[in-house]
């Protein structure tokens, strides 16, 4: 976790986002729903075929962690963004003066 901490600094100070895409609500929500359905799906399918749960009940639990992880990591990608859209305007503002 300190490295991916380590990692998301030194990308925001080089101003980079990613090598594919631009930092915008078109990617943000692209990566929330990544994680909402990697990390969402997870937890019911352990407790639907670990503890017998309900399908019904592991439908309901599928939603409630979908939206909390979707909202965390929309949140995050939204912070980061902003940030890494500062920087590369601060850095293109440098190369314009020199």
């Amino acid at each position: 976790m300190a490295g991916s901490v380590y990692a998301a600094i030194g990308f925001i100070r080089r101003g980079i986002w990613d090598y594919y895409t631009k930092p915008g609500m078109k990617s943000y929500l692209i990566y929330s729903a990544a994680a909402g359905l990697l990390f969402g799906i997870s937890l019911p399918l352990i407790g639907f075929f670990r503890y017998g749960a309900s399908p019904m009940v592991s439908l309901l639990h599928f939603a409630g962690y979908f939206l909390f992880f979707f909202a965390i990591m929309f949140s995050l990608c939204w912070i980061l963004g902003t940030a890494t859209k500062k920087r590369q305007e601060r850095l293109a503002q440098e190369l314009d003066k020199e």
